[in-house]
């Protein structure tokens, strides 16, 4: 089992990806530890501009997640 760590998360699913988000991609995260990382807030902070920061996400609960 490989440990999802806030620089894995960053470096290696996110990074590549970071120039679509606002195109036609809704990048929903919840509050999982490495979402939440200063260094994965501070990536998208800085490329994308419709971000929504950490302080106004839900909680992590199956009632409020609309994508399920």
């Amino acid at each position: 089992m490989v440990r999802i760590t806030a620089t894995r998360y960053c470096g290696n699913i996110c990074q590549p990806f970071v120039h679509y988000l606002d195109l036609l991609v809704m990048f929903q995260q919840d509050n999982a530890p490495a979402h939440r990382a200063r260094k994965m807030v501070a990536l998208l902070l800085a490329e994308t501009p419709d971000f929504i920061g950490p302080q106004y996400w839900p909680p992590n609960s199956p009632d409020r997640n609309p994508v399920d």
